[in-house]
């Protein structure tokens, strides 16, 4: 699942962790946006740096305190236009590039 939110670009699948536990896998590219969602989902899992995968940072969260990051993401939609939302946390640097996922994204129909 591809997430855009406030908190940063994520990228969250479900599959084993090193030990052979299922958990899931919350990435991104960007350390500041994995910092800013575990910092408001109130987690005290550890960042996990991979720098040969295309999303370096993750955190691995157990099914238990998945709705904690889900919750997070519903409680920051508080806006009427995400673009404004991202100027006002000081995100919109980003803007473009969202603009361009979405133009891509626009063509299915």
């Amino acid at each position: 699942m591809w997430i855009f939110s406030i908190h940063g670009n994520f990228s969250c699948v479900f599959k084993e962790n090193d030990a052979g536990a299922m958990c899931y896998h919350l990435r991104s590219r960007v350390k500041e946006d994995i910092e800013r969602l575990r910092k408001a989902a109130n987690l005290e899992l550890p960042i996990i740096g991979k720098e040969d995968s295309d999303y370096r940072w993750r955190l691995l969260v157990p099914a238990e305190d998945f709705p904690k990051i889900m919750q997070v993401f519903g409680d920051s939609v508080t806006y009427p236009h995400f673009g404004q939302a991202l100027e006002n946390e000081g995100q919109l640097d980003r803007l473009g590039i969202y603009h361009r996922v979405w133009l891509v994204l626009s063509r299915l129909h």
